[in-house]
């Protein structure tokens, strides 16, 4: 067989076993570069990416001489600054064989079948397109002092080779883009389940060798590590340990990451809108070209938008979720309950609501439900810690809790996918708690009037002229107790949203009551009120009166 013959052979099936078992144009010339040199007997060979929209020229494979002959320190740093001499040339000498060969140069030999120019140097030294924005740079092949026709044919043959194999790897790639964005469905208050749903599939775009790693940025401004697919515990913890040290709306130094673990990670740094901006995005296991890096940032921002959107639409002020999608929820897991997997629906509402909109004001009023809301959500937050010990392990991994907006000051909290007395239990570990956390509440409305004078004077109904005493001061705090009146019921089979609904305001009425009577029975007790026989006698009559806690259907 003819020297050309077999090397144009052996180039076909190099070409072919690569293509087949890389996930990234990028993975593809990190496996071919070095038999590319080979086949051209080329003493260094590079391949070149140009960006679309600046221009910019970057070295993304190569082979540089006496490169296996240095240790791995000392050989990544030779690497990197050959490289960067590499690019400082080709993007400022208009001179330089790469950037003629960008630019339209006048070429050293044009094949008149395919009519790829290659373009070079009187030595043998050329350059040649092999994709619109990719190019091929190859130093001394043959070993000779000029190209060889033979060498001219070869390097055609192989421009041809390597823009079929970038074409199947573009179109391999954009179906996989195309998948991740079709399997992100975002759902209103499943923003972590979602972020992790966004790495496990964006782990199938790279492959099964792949790891993928989210940090959300918390208000702060700090990094937490929050969605993990296919990382090892080693670089989780390396990861965690640099996050941790790393300053407030600072940014992760991957380089030294990758030094502490030995490990290559590939860094986006996502800033979409909302609640996803300054999200970082760790990729190990996978090299990805400038090109699919920035297609792949774009999907993945994309999919962080769209759920923000999502987030900021179900939200309600208070910070649970909107009543529109809230109840969609009810209705949802109300319609999904089995013995195995009851749901549960506590709801609550702010007693003395209405003389805080009328004595103080609406903004006071709202600064109430804001309270309310963080209330509801550290409650929430607090068990859900607790969750292994409360249902045991396996149980654990199957609950659902959601907490929205109702209406005004009225809340609620969904429970699903427990038995009926673990759920049962679950919502009175979550009314207990509530109900410890509940002073949040009267401090954001004595905050509100200790700093605006003016509605301190109107709820106090003083004049300008007159003065503030302690007296008045105390009044405030008699009257604050801001008491969360709740109910809740467990349904273990089908059951209709609005009658599960009602058979919650039910049991919470009863609970108001109840609630009421304990009131009287506290003023009783306030000295000089009533004999101590009358007071005796009323006693026994509201006790008897006494109905235990609401909770159950």
């Amino acid at each position: 067989m003819p020297e050309f013959a077999r090397k144009s052979l052996a180039a076909v099936q190099d070409f072919v076993k690569h293509a087949d078992s890389s996930r990234s144009v990028q993975e593809l010339f990190d496996g071919l570069v070095g038999t590319l040199r080979g086949h051209l007997g080329a003493s260094a060979v590079s391949v070149w990416y140009r960006d679309p929209e600046t221009g910019e020229k970057k070295v993304i494979a190569s082979y540089i001489p006496g490169e296996e002959k240095l240790p791995r320190a000392t050989r990544e740093q030779f690497i990197r600054q050959t490289i960067e001499k590499m690019e400082a040339r080709a993007n400022t000498e208009e001179d330089s064989t790469t950037h003629r060969l960008f630019t339209g140069g006048q070429p050293i030999f044009s094949d008149e079948k395919t009519k790829i120019p290659i373009v070079g140097d009187t030595r043998n030294n050329a350059a040649i397109r092999i994709a619109e924005n990719y190019g091929l740079r190859v130093y001394d092949i043959g070993g000779g002092k000029e190209l060889k026709e033979e060498d001219k044919r070869l390097l055609v043959t192989i421009a041809e080779l390597g823009g079929l194999a970038i074409s199947r790897q573009h179109q391999l790639w954009l179906s996989r883009l195309q998948a991740f964005n079709a399997s992100v469905v975002p759902k209103p208050g499943e923003y972590l389940e979602t972020l992790q749903n966004l790495a496990n599939e964006a782990r199938k775009v790279f492959g099964g060798n792949a790891g993928v790693a989210i940090a959300l940025r918390d208000k702060r401004g700090f990094l937490n590590l929050q969605a993990n697919a296919g990382i090892s515990s080693k670089t989780l913890e390396g990861i965690r340990l640099h996050l941790s040290r790393t300053p407030r709306k600072g940014q992760l130094d991957v380089a030294a990451l990758c030094k502490l673990l030995n490990e290559d990670l590939r860094d986006f740094h996502l800033a979409s809108g909302g609640e996803s901006k300054g999200h970082l995005l760790l990729v190990t296991g996978v090299s990805l070209s400038p090109e699919e890096r920035a297609s792949f940032s774009q999907a993945i921002n994309a999919a962080l938008q769209h759920l923000d959107q999502i987030e900021d639409l179900a939200k309600h002020y208070s910070g649970l979720m909107g009543s529109p999608y809230f109840r969609q929820e009810i209705e949802r897991f109300a319609y999904d309950a089995t013995p195995e997997k009851s749901v549960g629906f506590l709801m609550g509402d702010a007693r003395r609501f209405k003389l805080i909109n009328d004595k103080i004001s609406h903004a006071a009023g709202d600064d109430a439900i804001r309270a309310i809301g963080r209330v509801v959500q550290r409650s929430i937050a607090e068990v859900q810690r607790d969750l292994v010990g409360l249902v045991g392990g396996e149980a654990a991994k199957e609950v659902v809790i959601r907490a929205g907006n109702m209406g005004g000051d009225e809340f609620g909290i969904l429970v699903y996918g427990l038995p009926k007395e673990q759920a049962e239990l679950v919502l009175k570990e979550i009314q207990a708690r509530i109900q410890r956390n509940s002073g949040v509440t009267n401090k954001a409305i004595l905050k509100l009037l200790n700093r605006d004078e003016k509605l301190l004077r109107k709820f106090l109904n003083k004049s300008e002229d007159e003065r503030i005493t302690r007296a008045d001061r105390k009044r405030i705090e008699e009257f604050m107790p801001i008491k969360l009146d709740m109910g809740y019921a467990v349904a273990d089979k089908q059951v209709e949203a609005r009658s599960f609904k009602g058979a919650v305001d039910a049991l919470m009425m009863k609970g108001k009551k109840r609630a009421k009577r304990r009131e009287i029975l506290e003023a009783l007790t306030k000295p000089f009120m009533l004999p101590k026989v009358l007071f005796g006698k009323l006693k026994r009559r509201f006790s008897k009166r006494e109905t235990e806690a609401p909770g159950v259907d």
